[in-house]
């Protein structure tokens, strides 16, 4: 199973299978994916909702991919992905 955040990794050549469970929260399906494709948006923003930390002990970053803020993007970004370790 594949729990993708950000579409944007699309445009970093990546395949991603989407993972959507009404109800379901981030941590829940994080428990039960083997990969993560996420895109990290390089600055503070208020809100009500965090995505869990990524647990190193747990998954290894495979690829990261970072880009600068530019005309078109307000902030730098990354293009991430994390691979869960074999037990």
């Amino acid at each position: 199973m594949t729990f993708t955040l950000g579409s944007g990794a699309r445009t970093a050549g990546y395949q991603l299978a989407a993972f959507d469970q009404i109800g379901s929260t981030n941590a829940e399906a994080m428990s039960r994916a083997d990969k993560i494709y996420i895109t990290r948006v390089h600055t503070v923003i208020e809100g009500d909702t965090d995505f869990p930390v990524i647990q190193e002990s747990q998954w290894q970053l495979i690829s990261n991919l970072d880009f600068p803020a530019d005309a078109k993007h307000a902030y730098a970004y990354s293009f991430q992905l994390w691979q869960r370790k074999k037990s």
